[in-house]
């Protein structure tokens, strides 16, 4: 969904507007898709703490078949 359009108009504390839409209102987040740095697993990006409202935080291991996964910096 790329369409090279600069998504820090000013600055990185704001995302650009959304195009075509009157008032302006300004996109909310971003999700980074899984690539060349990203190898885990998807992020998702918030640019204001006002949008973030935490009710779960939810933990979870990795198995592959049977076998539990370990990650190399990870103490279990």
């Amino acid at each position: 969904m790329d369409n090279g359009a600069p998504i820090f108009p000013v600055n990185c504390r704001e995302l650009s507007p959304v195009p075509g839409v009157t008032p302006k209102i300004y996109h909310h987040s971003l999700i980074a898709e899984l690539g060349r740095d990203i190898a885990r697993y998807r992020e998702f990006v918030l640019f204001h703490g006002d949008y973030v409202h935490i009710d779960y935080v939810i933990a979870y291991h990795r198995y592959d078949g049977g076998q539990k996964l370990h990650m190399a910096d990870s103490p279990v």
